[in-house]
């Protein structure tokens, strides 16, 4: 109730700037001309379209990080590997941006295969971390058991690093959605950070808040879908946390 009433409370003072003009318009336009814009054809399909590649590179980069990190268990070379895991978290995506689009294409491909590898980067370090965390009991189950490889990480590996990982998945894809509005702005015929650049161009203020509040409630949504279905899938998180 408390957020609500500061939304509201936010809404009214911004819409009293506008009815009484103490604020220009190009500086602050008024909310009605924002919803507009957050209504039109050109937004709406902007959106989605970002969304859509967010989507389809997030889930592409959990599963390349899951991928790389068995390969790295399976042969043995994690503890090698470590120091790549986190620092390829600190190369700046958005100055390999455009030497991804020359070599992917402006396309659709390229645009995705972007936000693939900053999730890859971004995700495959803490993964390693909380496989690295996990119980000594739950690592000798591969011999006790008598499980093979792809068992161990399916049944074992990946049940119990998750119960760690909300906030990196979570993290993993505000990340993935910024590269995604960030990569519009590269020759992008459709998206949300194309939409932003035509109303920059255009001086259209209104166009400028209506993507921001677009971009944050979008963000928003997809951020409690994230938290909700992680709650879902992966149950015994909160108990193993009581315990």
């Amino acid at each position: 109730m408390k957020g609500i009433f500061l939304f509201l409370l936010l809404i009214s003072v911004w819409l009293l700037c506008a009815e009484l003009q103490l604020v220009s318009s190009l500086y602050l336009p008024h909310p009605q001309s924002v919803l507009e814009s957050i209504v039109s054809p050109a937004m709406l399909s902007g959106t989605l379209v970002s969304l859509v590649r967010t989507l389809s590179g997030f889930l592409l980069g959990l599963m390349l990080a899951y991928c790389t990190h068995y390969m790295g268990m399976r042969f043995g070379i994690l503890e090698v590997l470590d120091p790549q895991f986190a620092a390829s978290r600190a190369i700046p995506t958005v100055a390999v941006m455009p030497l991804f689009l020359l070599w992917f294409g402006f396309g659709e491909f390229g645009r995705i295969t972007i936000i693939a590898f900053t999730a890859f980067l971004f995700f495959l370090a803490p993964l390693n971390e909380a496989f690295r965390l996990l119980p000594t009991e739950w690592k000798m189950l591969r011999q006790s058991l008598s499980l093979a490889d792809h068992q161990y990480y399916l049944k074992v590996v990946m049940p119990g690093t998750a119960t760690t990982l909300l906030g990196t998945f979570r993290v993993t894809f505000a990340i993935a959605f910024t590269v995604a509005i960030a990569s519009d702005y590269l020759g992008a015929e459709r998206g949300l950070g194309k939409v932003v650049d035509t109303a920059r161009i255009t001086f259209n203020v209104p166009g400028i808040f209506g993507a921001i509040v677009t971009a944050a409630g979008v963000g928003l949504i997809l951020d409690q879908a994230i938290v909700r279905t992680f709650r879902w899938s992966v149950h015994w998180a909160g108990l193993q946390s009581k315990r």
